[in-house]
């Protein structure tokens, strides 16, 4: 982070710079992120760390599970909105009823809630 300095901004600086009282300029305002680890069952995997900003997955990755697999869905995952996310991979079958695929869409439909 830039520190603000008082006083008039300095010719050629790129860094905004504001009069002492004033405030920054309005802009878009992010939702908070959403940082979670979900704790898998049923899978090789043992858990999925992943984050949510504003809907949308901003990163992804098991702890565990088969390399290949588990990099390839967290790659495709991110920058996917959250219900995209869950109706692409909800329901996917592996072992015991669920995958890693799977249990990464019942890990965003809780963090939903």
């Amino acid at each position: 982070m830039t520190p603000v300095s008082h006083g008039k901004p300095c010719a050629g600086s790129p860094h905004a710079r504001f009069e002492e009282g004033a405030s920054a300029p309005e802009g878009p305002r992010r939702k908070a992120l959403l940082h979670t680890t979900f704790k898998t069952t049923g899978t090789c995997s043992q858990a999925i760390n992943y984050e949510v900003t504003d809907g949308v997955v901003t990163k992804c990755e098991f702890v565990g599970g088969c390399p290949g697999n588990t990099q390839g869905v967290a790659k495709l995952v991110v920058g996917r909105k959250v219900e995209q996310v869950v109706a692409l991979l909800k329901g996917i079958q592996c072992r015991n009823g669920t995958s890693c695929p799977d249990q990464l869409a019942r890990a965003l439909e809780q963090s939903r809630m």
